[in-house]
């Protein structure tokens, strides 16, 4: 692919009505209910999560930050 993309997550913990979203250049790509937490966010990775099968790769992460408020319906 080797392209830039930019990668919108919103996190909303909480024991009920928890979710993530994650939208890639504008569109909601996945969403899932996150019933867990206390809603407090304490720590972050941002990486390459892979299978044992492969053996090598390169994320470059640019321009990143974190915000605290309203998630927006889009990115």
């Amino acid at each position: 692919m080797q392209q830039w993309v930019k990668l919108s997550l919103c996190l909303h913990f909480d024991q009920t009505q928890g979710y993530a979203k994650v939208w890639q250049d504008g569109v909601l790509v996945s969403e899932a209910q996150v019933k867990k937490g206390n809603g407090e966010f304490t720590q972050a990775h941002f990486g390459l999560y892979a299978p044992p099968s492969m053996s090598s790769g390169v994320v470059y992460n640019d321009d990143l930050s974190i915000t605290e408020g309203e998630c927006l319906s889009a990115y």
